[in-house]
């Protein structure tokens, strides 16, 4: 027999070992950006209304801002009587006949004035429209021939406000024209990344508008890909506009049990059990996949890894989503063989939940020794609590190619290697008794002699 039997052995069947190639998502800490701190414009900036992309890199110096799609531009102009008056805004009133009543007004704080014969007027909320109807309904009331005029001289009540991620953070007067939230951006000078985020893609930004009481969140990337629609909105006065950067999640998990690697792992929202595995490294042969399972908290969650680490495709397992603090536990499998006799290593063997093992399978995993009489190899099963012994000429049966006889081994089988210098006798189960039956006993008690 000697080393040729496992020769030929080898070149016909090999232990099966379950080898899945996977890139490895190394997730490293990254630090959240910080702004820059910008100077508030002392005067508004016009913003490009050619449809030109904004926020490209140019030879000036300084940062480059983020390349952004080609977006047209949004501003229009607003008709005087589209503006409602507030405190700041200028007006102008004419009244014809009785020219000592007409002046220039400042629109105050209260937003009242006090016009002669027509006593207190409220002009803050009303178009300049609804302000001249008024002051000619007051006025008619004493004088006669009356015709009044109300010109929208200046406004500068319109204000809004942007910070975050932009080449200049401030305060802007938007004056009579109407902007939508690219608008903004572009009066804003364009998005730019902060040095710890300078490869930050156009999808990482978001923000926040701040409307009154209430809170609504951007989406800058849509706005871009779809000017017209929703995502660019039209600003209102005083709105506040924050915009800013998705942070990477820097949470980690922790891997225990039949694993290379165990230890902790950084994760993201991308990070998939497939790659944990490329660094961690794939369970063992000894692992029990079926019941592996997640610590979150005080839940115990299963998770069933065969069909992963099978090529078999379960999107419910691979895109399972771990959480901060949460432990990946893969215990040992349970279910073994014995290998036992002239073999290399001899004692019990697991028996993988991913795949099969055949008897050649077994004997060469346990290694080969010299003095093995592979002529009569003895498989020993256990069938209906009655042990059953199968002798096997694995020589012919390497030497014939008959692999058909290449037997499947069950949990709980044994395998056992006789002596070749010994003689068998009659009854192999009477010379095996002698010495084999009570390691045989051991094993199915549990308890193992090696």
């Amino acid at each position: 027999m000697g080393t040729s039997i496992f020769s030929r052995c080898l070149a016909r069947v090999l232990l099966p070992v379950v080898v899945v190639a996977s890139a490895a998502n190394a997730v490293a800490a990254r630090a959240q950006a910080a702004q820059q701190p910008q100077q508030t414009p002392q005067t508004p900036q016009k913003p490009a209304g050619n449809g030109a992309a904004t926020g490209v890199p140019t030879n000036q110096a300084g940062p480059a801002k983020l390349v952004v799609p080609d977006h047209g531009s949004g501003i229009r102009s607003l008709n005087d009587q589209d503006i409602k008056l507030s405190p700041g805004d200028v007006i102008q009133i004419q009244v014809d006949n009785h020219s000592a009543l007409d002046n220039t007004y400042f629109v105050p704080g209260v937003g009242k004035l006090l016009l002669p014969e027509a006593g207190e007027v409220t002009i803050a909320g009303y178009t300049i429209t609804q302000v001249r109807d008024n002051l000619q309904t007051e006025l008619d009331k004493t004088l006669n021939n009356v015709f009044v005029r109300v010109l929208l001289k200046e406004v500068h009540s319109r204000h809004v406000a942007i910070t975050g991620v932009l080449a200049r953070q401030g305060d802007f007067d938007m004056g009579t024209k109407e902007y939508r939230l690219l608008d903004l951006i572009d009066l804003a000078g364009g998005l730019l990344p902060p040095p710890a985020r300078a490869d930050a893609k156009l999808s990482e930004y978001t923000g926040t508008l701040y409307r009154g009481k209430v809170n609504v969140p951007l989406f800058i990337d849509d706005a871009y890909r779809q000017p017209d629609g929703d995502a660019n909105f039209v600003v209102q006065p005083n709105d506040r506009v924050q915009i800013g950067i998705k942070p990477f999640v820097t949470h980690q998990m922790h891997i225990l049990g039949e694993i290379p690697r165990q230890g902790n792992y950084y994760l993201d929202n991308n990070t998939t059990l497939l790659g944990l595995f490329g660094t961690s490294g794939f369970p063992s042969t000894a692992a029990s996949l079926s019941t592996s399972y997640v610590i979150r908290g005080d839940k115990k969650i299963p998770l069933d890894l065969r069909p992963i680490l099978t090529g078999k495709i379960d999107l419910e397992v691979n895109k399972f989503k771990f959480e901060d603090d949460d432990t990946l536990y893969i215990p040992k499998v349970i279910a073994k063989f014995m290998v036992w006799g002239q073999v290399g290593h001899q004692g019990n063997y697991p028996y993988p939940e991913a795949q099969k093992v055949y008897l050649l399978d077994a004997i060469t995993g346990a290694g080969e020794a010299p003095s093995g009489e592979y002529r009569h190899v003895h498989l020993i099963r256990k069938i209906n609590d009655k042990e059953v012994d199968k002798e096997i000429n694995v020589d012919k049966m390497i030497r014939k190619g008959l692999m058909a006889e290449n037997i499947l081994i069950e949990p709980d089988d044994i395998i056992f290697v006789p002596m070749r210098h010994l003689r068998q006798p009659a009854g192999i189960m009477d010379g095996l008794n002698e010495v084999f039956q009570p390691l045989v006993m051991l094993s199915y008690f549990g308890l193992h002699p090696y």
